[in-house]
């Protein structure tokens, strides 16, 4: 019997610097787009934490539930 490879996660990071007295400082924010959760970060090591708590959490968070008639989306400016 084979065993299947565990679910995949996907995750958005964005950073940018912030300048401070002693220099640059890298900020960002990460988002796990299956559950849709998210978390702002200063540290390198706070991204790799919220990715560990994320894969422990395991396969059953979904993502948030859209409505599928387009009634949330914002107008496009288009005629």
């Amino acid at each position: 019997m084979t065993s299947r490879p565990p679910p995949a996660s996907t995750f958005v990071i964005r950073l940018w610097p912030e300048w401070s007295e002693h220099g640059p400082v890298w900020r960002g924010h990460i988002v796990h787009l299956q559950s849709g959760q998210a978390s702002g970060f200063q540290d390198p090591a706070a991204v790799l934490d919220f990715m560990r708590q994320m894969a422990e959490q395991g396969p059953h968070h979904a993502p948030p539930s859209t409505p599928q008639d387009g009634h949330d989306r914002q107008p496009s400016g288009d005629p």
